[in-house]
């Protein structure tokens, strides 16, 4: 399906204002439902970075771009609250011998023109190890948080504090995949990830980030697990541009080998082609992601699939009830795969025992059914096309092959 005018006019809204140029003329604005507009570029969270861009349209819709005006400053006030709360957690942290990196949000939005326009909705930590998140819970309940729920995931724990700002303590740079070699290699850049970590200027404020090659790394890995799952929307797009063109080459270059140890060098070379192409990535600093690539996956029939997969998830895939995961491979057994890899991820100490995998699968699927019926409202047929549906993408890009 051919991506339509709104999302054609939303991503070159975002490449003006990612390069903070003016348009010569506005032919891609005429016959844009501007309403639609706006509700498509808020279900990927970017309203804010193209209000600059949009307000300038001289034939716009006055009561959209008041509309737009008023949530862009709306996101600006967030964008300092979560700010200056991430400055008092890792402060708090600090005051206990607890090193932290900031994951994501403020410290990938410094590389932003306009950093408080890129809107985040909660505080991402990494604290390196399982032993560090336990130390980190039991300091923040001191100061009067609580785990928000029970721990569903195996990869961070989440926390609520006053301010009712979830706060996100990962252990792990992401959750792990279906492949144990992939896993292994994760776990080993981990330990080269907390060596990079440095006091980066966040719109101000000096905060603990992962640095240059690493930083890119880890943004390339929190693509890569939304797309094999719900799915991710534009926003991570536009933090990929901002990053490397704000980097030397030599930072990118050993990203881009930490993408083809990982066999995932495929994935890098079909975002960084997409940036090039929708949002004015400088060809520069995309070439060392795009030499690996396959030419399969920089013609222009996948990257125009590729879009429409992003413009469908909206931001991490809310846009669809089925929407969970994207089958790695085909057939039944892909499905198989997928089924077992989640149940690894529900009980992952009870998981490594295969005398209890049947009961463990019971488990897994009573919880499946469960949530599809009361939370995501959808069915198992739902979830399972949309499942095969979306892994006819992933099979061209030959991931941890």
């Amino acid at each position: 399906m051919a991506v339509d005018a709104q999302a054609r006019c939303l991503m070159a809204l975002l490449k003006y204002s990612l390069k903070r140029e003016m348009p010569s003329g506005w032919a891609f604005m005429q016959g844009v439902d501007e309403q639609r507009l706006l509700s498509l570029a808020r279900a990927h969270a970017v309203a804010p970075l193209i209000c600059e861009t949009w307000s300038a349209y001289p034939s716009g819709d006055s009561a959209v771009r008041h509309a737009l005006q008023r949530q862009t400053g709306q996101a600006v006030m967030h964008s300092y609250r979560l700010l200056f709360y991430t400055k008092y957690l890792i402060g708090i942290l600090q005051e206990d011998g607890i090193e932290a990196a900031v994951l994501k949000g403020v410290s990938t939005a410094e590389f932003f023109p306009q950093p408080e326009l890129r809107k985040s909705a909660d505080v991402d930590l990494l604290l390196f190890s399982d032993e560090s998140v336990e130390r980190a819970i039991a300091c923040l309940k001191r100061h009067g948080f609580a785990e928000d729920g029970p721990r569903l995931h195996l990869h961070h724990v989440g926390m609520i504090g006053k301010a009712r700002i979830e706060v996100e303590l990962h252990s792990m740079m992401v959750e792990p995949f279906d492949n144990q070699a992939t896993n292994e290699r994760v776990t080993r850049c981990l330990r080269e990830a907390k060596k990079s970590v440095r006091l980066q200027n966040c719109m101000g404020i000096p905060l603990p980030a992962l640095t240059g090659a690493y930083h890119g790394f880890e943004l390339l890995l929190h693509l890569l697990q939304h797309f094999l799952t719900a799915g991710f929307g534009i926003k991570l797009l536009c933090d990929w541009v901002v990053f490397w063109e704000r980097q030397p080459l030599e930072a990118a270059l050993e990203a881009a080998q930490l993408a083809r140890m990982l066999r995932v060098e495929q994935f890098a070379a079909a975002v960084s082609a997409l940036c090039v192409r929708e949002l004015g990535m400088d060809a520069r600093a995309a070439e060392p992601f795009l030499a690996p690539g396959d030419a399969q996956v920089k013609e222009d029939a996948y990257l125009d699939l590729f879009l429409q997969e992003i413009i469908d998830a909206e931001e991490f895939g809310k846009s669809e009830k089925g929407r969970m995961v994207a089958i790695h491979g085909s057939g039944l057994s892909a499905y198989v795969r997928a089924f077992h890899h989640q149940m690894n991820l529900n009980f992952p100490k009870a998981g490594r025992c295969p005398l209890l995998w049947p009961a463990l699968w019971t488990l897994t699927l009573q919880r499946f059914l469960h949530n599809n019926r009361t939370l995501r409202k959808t069915t198992v047929a739902e979830v399972m096309k949309s499942a095969g549906e979306r892994g006819k993408l992933v099979e061209r890009l030959s991931l941890f092959e």
